[in-house]
């Protein structure tokens, strides 16, 4: 449980064929009927519930899941006062549930006495980003996601918020850059190439901005496919 967030019954490629409702009902069953091989599987599979139960409104439900978990993995309080928890997967999920409960103050408390605790748990770290762009404090994401790309520099996600957080705070040097990263880690999606280009334009740089409607058409040329944006700027 407190290791990687893959292998879980229900994985990315199989949620995307089943509704949230269709993985809280059958993993309830599952979970009644004491269906599983390991202990492993059955944590794993109150995680997904318990995800499901809050994707579905179902409030009340997730934080009988949740109380499961936190039964195998407790927090406690060390020496000097300070929270220890025991799973950090398990507090990101307690995070969750306060944000579902709109307590987003609470939440972000939690996400930092878990981050004093591992200061480069990523999951964590992209939760209370999520949270801070929601509050509408978009500086602090900004700050928190710089720091986590410091440890975590291959992250197209993390680049492509940034890129975005930037744009919202007409840092357009900041964003150019940022969106630099994005080309570097995904080059083969042209959208990159459009959202740099256009930013030249912003700034001024027609001959750069030129350059990258070009790359946006070679792109997706590669691919057997056609950029409409970066066709008609090159004409």
């Amino acid at each position: 449980m407190p290791g990687s967030e893959s292998g879980v019954m229900f994985g990315s490629e199989a949620a995307g064929r089943v509704s949230s409702n269709e993985v809280f009902v059958a993993g309830t069953s599952l979970l009644a009927a004491h269906a599983f091989g390991h202990e492993a599987e059955r944590l794993s599979q109150i995680e997904q519930v318990f995800v499901a139960a809050l994707e579905t409104g179902r409030i009340d439900d997730a934080a009988i899941r949740l109380n499961d978990l936190e039964k195998e993995f407790p927090t406690t309080t060390n020496k000097d006062g300070n929270i220890v928890f025991a799973s950090l997967r398990v507090a990101k999920l307690q995070g969750m549930l306060l944000e579902a409960k709109a307590e987003f103050d609470k939440a972000l408390a939690l996400y930092e006495k878990a981050l004093a605790q591992d200061e480069t748990y990523a999951p964590i770290i992209k939760r209370k980003v999520a949270v801070l762009i929601d509050q509408g404090k978009s500086n602090v994401a900004i700050t928190t996601l710089v720091h986590y790309l410091d440890h975590f520099h291959a992250d197209l996600e993390a680049w492509t918020t940034l890129s975005n957080l930037y744009l919202r705070a007409n840092m357009f040097q900041q964003a150019a850059f940022a969106l630099e990263e994005c080309m570097i880690l995904g080059g083969f999606n042209f959208l990159y190439h459009i959202r740099y280009a256009e930013l030249n334009m912003t700034l001024g740089k027609y001959p750069v901005a030129l350059k990258y409607f070009c790359s946006a058409v070679e792109v997706t040329e590669r691919v057997g496919a056609r950029c409409a944006r970066g066709m008609d700027c090159v004409k």
